[in-house]
């Protein structure tokens, strides 16, 4: 048997154990509940923000309060992936038909996660909405303003 073979196999399967840990997690996110439309509400004058807080040990709770989408989103759909250090997390709506947009408060749970430092990037229709990172652990809790 020809040596590079050999030597190709085990560069191969060293590589395979080399690979970072969280390339293996799958994320799922559940607990999506969101509020009515927040009418007579402008942009200009509302704070948007991101609370998050660590529950049931491998999973992070996000509250995005003041969460901009039309008036008339359908349903609000989010779901997430890992991509090597970062989490995207795609915030989307149902239909985007109407024209005008108010503020809603978006909460969900995202996991099961190892404990780690994470880039959270929040998108809207493939487009980066924020980005902002996050030492997750066992008490990791906190709160990113969306300027």
């Amino acid at each position: 048997m020809n040596h590079s073979y050999i030597y190709s196999i085990v560069f191969i399967l060293l590589l395979n154990c080399c690979e970072k840990e969280n390339s293996q997690i799958t994320l799922s996110v559940d607990q999506i509940t969101y509020g009515d439309c927040k009418p007579g509400t402008k942009k200009s004058g509302t704070s948007e923000y991101i609370e998050y807080i660590t529950v049931d040990a491998e999973y992070l709770q996000i509250n995005h309060v003041n969460a901009w989408f039309n008036c008339e989103p359908g349903k609000i759909f989010v779901s997430a992936e890992l991509i090597n250090d970062t989490i995207v997390i795609h915030e989307d709506e149902e239909t985007a038909l109407a024209n005008c947009i108010c503020p809603y408060d978006l909460s969900y749970r995202i996991g099961p996660m190892n404990y780690d430092r994470y880039i959270f990037s929040i998108r809207r229709g493939g487009c980066i909405y924020t980005e902002f990172s996050i030492n997750f652990n066992s008490s990791t809790k906190g709160v990113f303003s969306i300027e």
